[in-house]
């Protein structure tokens, strides 16, 4: 465990990387601005990097879009590799399940054309059990977010037709 307690004035952006006892590391740690606060940080893999007791950002926060990957009309979604989703459907498309989801995360989907979604895995539910009516139409953005409240199932509700 790390343990620090930084005061900042203006804004801090740490790369390079950490090694931990476990053999793990952590590359970029903290970038942002902050007050004076006392956090524990503790790597749990490679990928992950945890701060207890509060961390304040002035600006905003973002993530990296990815694009999902389609084989045999099936979409992999992989959530480890972001919050954001997109793709410009061209064919009947079913939405496997998820891998690698955490509790606590929220999930958006970017559609265009999302009616050709045939189907969603049975690891995503929607209100009343039904699957939300997507855009019908080229060029027809659909947004899907969902509430992650197990490592398994995804809570979520569409939003349709931004044209």
């Amino acid at each position: 465990m790390i343990i620090f307690s930084p005061t900042i004035s203006g804004s801090i952006n740490l790369s390079g990387s950490i090694a931990f006892a476990d053999g793990t590391t952590q590359t970029t740690a903290f970038v942002g601005s902050a007050t004076s606060a006392s956090y524990a940080a503790t790597a749990s893999s490679a990928n992950s990097f945890n701060i207890r007791n509060g961390l304040s950002l002035t600006g905003s926060v973002s993530n990296a879009v990815t694009e999902l990957s389609i084989a045999s009309s099936t979409a992999s979604v992989d959530l480890s590799t972001s919050n954001f989703f997109q793709k410009a459907l061209t064919a009947p498309t079913y939405i496997a399940n998820p891998t690698n989801a955490k509790p606590g995360s929220t999930y958006t989907f970017q559609f265009d054309s999302g009616s050709l979604i045939s189907n969603w895995g049975s690891d995503y539910y929607f209100a009343a059990g039904t699957n939300p009516t997507l855009s019908v139409g080229q060029d027809i953005v659909t947004f899907v977010s969902f509430v992650s409240a197990s490592s398994v199932k995804l809570y979520g509700t569409g939003l349709a037709n931004f044209s």
